[in-house]
């Protein structure tokens, strides 16, 4: 494997960790704190996108 291609899987990693961890906040701040309607709204959205990102 060329060295590009080493980082690429490196960085790719830890893209993936850091998309994991912010889904892991999230779920966390919708579990523990009731919201108003339009702050779920907006924690169910970025739940959804950051789902999208680990795919």
């Amino acid at each position: 494997m060329g060295k590009t291609a080493m980082k690429t899987k490196v960085n790719n990693k830890i893209q993936r960790n850091y998309v994991s961890d912010i889904s892991k906040l999230l779920n966390t701040l919708s579990q523990n704190h009731p919201k108003t309607e339009s702050q779920r709204q907006e924690i169910d959205k970025a739940t959804r996108i950051t789902a999208k990102m680990t795919k």
